[in-house]
C-alpha cells in the first residue's frame, strides 16, 4: 500500500512522499508519538492516496499549528462529506433493489389473483380498473400511476381473452391505436 500511495503522491507532486509528510508532522508537533502527531500517523496508515496527497499539501504548506489545524479540519470535513455521499449512494442502491424485488413480488401476486378470478369477477375488476385509470388520467396524469394501471388492465384483458378462448397475440391494446403514455 505504501508504494501505491507514494505513486499517487508522486503524480501530484514529485517531491512529496509519506516519509516527508511524517517528518513535517514531527517537526510541527511537540510530541510526535501522541496527540496530533500520533493521530496523523495513524491516519496515514489507512488513508487513500489522494487524501494523503491533500494532507501532504496541508502539512507542507502550514507555517504554524493554527494553519495546520484549519487545513486538517477542512480535509476531515471533505472526507466526511464524501463518505456520507458514498453511504447515501449505497443506501439508494439497496432501496432500489428492495423496491424492484417488492414490485416483482406484487406482480406475481396480482397475476396469481387474476389467474384465479372467475369470469364475472374478472369483468367487474376490468371495469373498475378502467374507471380508476380514467380518474388518474383526469386528475393527476401521473405517468407512473398510469403505467401501473395500463399494466394491470393489460393483464386483466389478456386473462379475459384466454377465458373466452380468444387469440392473445397483441399484449398492448394502446400500441395498435398509436397511443402512448408520456
Amino acid at each position: 500500500r505504501d508504494e501505491t500511495d507514494d505513486t499517487v503522491l508522486e503524480e501530484i507532486h514529485p517531491k512529496i512522499r509519506k516519509r516527508t509528510i511524517i517528518n513535517k508532522v514531527d517537526e510541527l508537533t511537540q510530541d510526535p508519538k501522541s496527540g496530533l502527531g500520533g493521530k496523523m500517523k495513524s491516519y496515514l496508515d489507512q488513508a487513500d492516496g489522494l487524501d494523503i496527497a491533500k494532507l501532504g499539501g496541508i502539512v507542507m504548506g502550514a507555517r504554524n499549528m493554527s494553519e495546520l489545524g484549519q487545513g486538517i479540519t477542512a480535509l476531515a470535513s471533505d472526507i466526511q462529506t464524501r463518505r456520507k455521499d458514498e453511504k447515501t449512494e449505497d443506501r439508494l442502491a439497496a432501496l432500489s433493489d428492495l423496491q424492484g424485488g417488492l414490485y416483482e413480488e406484487q406482480t406475481k401476486q396480482i397475476k396469481a389473483e387474476i389467474e384465479n378470478m372467475p369470469l364475472d369477477s374478472l369483468v367487474a375488476e376490468l371495469n373498475a380498473a378502467s374507471d380508476a385509470y380514467e380518474k388518474v388520467l383526469e386528475q393527476t396524469n401521473d405517468p407512473d400511476q398510469l403505467s401501473g394501471w395500463v399494466n394491470y388492465l393489460t393483464a386483466l384483458r389478456i386473462r379475459l381473452q384466454e377465458l373466452r378462448g380468444e387469440d392473445v397475440t397483441e399484449t398492448d391494446p394502446y400500441k395498435t391505436s398509436g397511443a402512448s403514455i408520456n
